[in-house]
């Protein structure tokens, strides 16, 4: 992205955009010195009943959402992370991690584009390939809200993606992109393709595109925390220690 910038082209990165918050900033910042367009993939933010939740979200709900929830439960075949040059799939490095960044994205980036920005995040991991997590959960916080994630892959039944947000007096579910039970055939590549259109209005209006990559810099923080804790509350476990006591590691459940 950064050579293209210099190129003298605009950008639309895929999703996760980079494992490094530093080269989200770089982008952002290469970008606007050029005076070119750079772009996030996050195409679930273009679903009708996402925006419409997202418009229903005033500062007087917001004050009364008590909590918020994101399950996630993917099925790969052992096969999906050995296919491609190099399986690439199992590697840490390339892939910066697994269920959570690679899906977990996509919903984790609506809660924070929906309610706010995070703190306080814990992560642990259940399962893992070397080195790649096939399940994982996960606590936070976004603005006041107290947030939890789980999120697993492998040889277990495909299920929508969904994020539960409970107020003083109601609920609201978004599932697969549908609100509060509204079904339909939702096309993917056409989210993908307002989220294209979008950008090329931009770079036509010489405007920021509806999603950049400052936009999406709290959603991957906040994977980036929920990494570095899991991984260091695995590493007490495999010692043992932490002040002398073993650390309860929180069980994901079957969900």
């Amino acid at each position: 992205a950064l050579k293209a910038l210099e190129a003298g082209f605009h950008v639309l990165v895929e999703k996760p955009f980079d494992t490094s918050l530093e080269m989200i900033a770089a982008v952002q910042d290469s970008a606007e010195r050029k005076g070119l367009q750079a772009g996030a993939i996050a195409q679930h933010r273009f679903a009708a009943d996402v925006i419409a939740l997202q418009r229903s979200i005033s500062p007087e709900l917001s004050g009364n959402i008590l909590s918020a929830s994101i399950h996630i439960q993917r099925y790969r075949a052992p096969e999906y992370f050995q296919k491609g040059a190099g399986a690439w799939r199992q590697s840490v490095d390339l892939m910066g991690g697994g269920v959570l960044i690679t899906i977990g994205f996509h919903y984790l980036d609506l809660a924070c584009w929906l309610l706010g920005p995070p703190t306080d995040a814990r992560g642990w991991f259940e399962e893992e390939v070397n080195g790649i997590e096939l399940a994982v959960a996960g606590a936070f916080k976004l603005g006041p809200i107290p947030c939890s994630v789980e999120a697993r892959w492998g040889e277990v039944e495909n299920r929508k993606d969904r994020l539960s947000i409970v107020t003083a007096e109601r609920s609201m579910e978004l599932c697969g992109d549908w609100l509060n039970g509204n079904q339909g055939n939702l096309d993917r590549v056409e989210l993908h393709a307002r989220q294209l259109n979008d950008f090329a209005g931009a770079i036509l209006e010489g405007r920021p595109p509806l999603v950049t990559p400052r936009d999406v810099e709290p959603s991957l923080r906040l994977i980036q925390e929920l990494y570095e804790t899991a991984r260091s509350t695995k590493a007490m476990n495999e010692s043992g220690i932490e002040n002398n006591k073993q650390v309860d590691v929180a069980p994901i459940s079957g969900r």
